[in-house]
């Protein structure tokens, strides 16, 4: 059952990001999906009583971090789906483990691929 509320909430932010669209700009639609998540992050955050770093200099790496792995991929999804439909963007998304395991072939020579990683391309296809 978690899975599959996993996959719905994953899955249909793509087609909540086409409806917002005509109404918002990319970056209004990245700020809100940010801004509602880190509400999220920050009540698990609290209901956990789990402290956030004190420490400034760990919060360039933090910053840096973000930057890179939520803020820059959530303002280029709503561009993305400015030219092309949700589904299509969808099923790009989901085509990400696939596109690791092939630049990690491509760029990185010294890095083994294990058969299993073969064998999930394969069958992704």
């Amino acid at each position: 059952m978690p899975y599959l509320l996993l996959s719905l909430t994953w899955g249909l932010s793509f087609m909540f990001i086409e409806i917002a669209l005509p109404v918002f700009s990319p970056f209004g639609i990245a700020f809100v999906r940010n801004l509602l998540g880190a509400m999220v992050l920050w009540g698990y955050l609290f209901y956990q009583k789990i402290s956030i770093p004190r420490d400034r200099s760990v919060f360039g790496w933090i910053f840096l971090i973000g930057l890179c792995s939520n803020i820059i991929p959530v303002v280029i999804v709503p561009f993305a789906q400015t030219q092309v439909t949700s589904s299509l963007t969808g099923i790009i998304n989901a085509m990400s483990p696939m596109f690791a395991v092939l630049f990690t072939i491509l760029l990185f020579k010294h890095e083994p691929v294990k058969p299993m990683q073969i064998f999930g391309i394969l069958l992704a296809f």
